[in-house]
């Protein structure tokens, strides 16, 4: 229970990028349309993190706490779209660049013509 409490005790911020990071990762390989990604993700934050965030000191006066970690929570699932976005260019679309030409390359065989 002490790992627990330890996990529970890093920043929310924090924990929050890795929860909405990975339901992204889960989001892309099921069968469901990927376009709701950018979507879904800064919404769930800004409906997640006004439970889990803390307000900590700030050097202005916010008026309503709930809107303010609102906007925050969306922050952090913007920044988990990004992720997914560099993810999907990199690890998901190999790299497949047609010839400049346009045409097939045929390969020469040793030899001769």
């Amino acid at each position: 229970m002490d790992q627990l409490t330890g996990i529970t005790q890093l920043a929310p911020a924090a924990l929050l990028g890795l929860f909405l990071t990975g339901l992204a990762f889960c989001w892309a390989k099921t069968p469901l349309d990927n376009k709701w990604i950018p979507l879904l993700l800064p919404l769930l934050g800004a409906v997640i993190y006004p439970f889990i965030g803390e307000l900590g000191k700030l050097s202005f006066v916010v008026k309503s706490t709930v809107v303010y970690q609102a906007i925050v929570g969306a922050c952090i699932g913007f920044s988990c779209v990004g992720v997914n976005q560099i993810k999907r260019k990199l690890i998901d679309k190999p790299d497949t660049a047609p010839p400049s030409d346009g045409q097939e390359t045929t390969p020469v065989k040793p030899g001769g013509i």
